[in-house]
């Protein structure tokens, strides 16, 4: 499968998955699908405001939206500005490999009750420690918590601890940060 559908059916087999899913949870989970599951979506991710972020993602899942895969609910937010849960509008899985299918599968099975605040602070996580682990420097619960409490205050030290020592649990970092 070339990479243009690879990418719109990845999206839709997310949102089936993970259906109500915002722009920012669906960015931070191709971001995993991408870094710890390896999956071959060629992202160019960077650290941004609200975590790793590649501007192509939204541009997929507008292309994903325009081909009948997924829908976008538009919905008000607190704040008075608008915001999206996407959803599928019909199976994508049978055009998906069996690894990203269990890759999907896994990342619904343990994080399917992240909000979008949750995601950024994950996948913040994920790409400090990998860039920590590339760079040959220490990346243990002590300084992820200094660095991204650094990078984005509006987590607490304990916030970071307990998601470090989740991701930790799950293999996650590990996986991430293998070639």
């Amino acid at each position: 499968m070339d990479t243009y559908r690879l990418r719109e059916h990845t999206i839709a087999n997310v949102a089936e998955k993970l259906g109500g899913l915002g722009k920012t949870g669906m960015m931070k989970v191709i971001y995993l699908l991408q870094q710890v599951y390896k999956a071959p979506l060629d992202f160019e991710f960077k650290i941004y405001t609200y975590g790793p972020y590649d501007g192509d993602v939204l541009t997929y899942i507008d292309i994903a939206e325009q081909d009948g895969l997924i829908r976008l609910d538009q919905y008000e937010m607190a704040s008075g500005s608008v915001g999206y849960r996407i959803y599928a509008n019909t199976t994508a899985s049978g055009s998906l490999s069996d690894d990203i299918i269990q890759a999907i599968d896994e990342i619904a099975a343990n994080f399917s009750e992240y909000t979008a605040r949750d995601w950024e602070l994950a996948a913040t996580i994920i790409y400090v420690y990998v860039a920590h682990i590339r760079n040959n420097m220490t990346a243990n619960n002590a300084v992820m918590r200094n660095r991204v409490n650094s990078l984005k205050p509006h987590f607490t030290e304990e916030d970071i601890s307990i998601e470090y020592d989740k991701l930790v649990s799950l293999c996650i970092l590990d996986r991430a940060a293998a070639s």
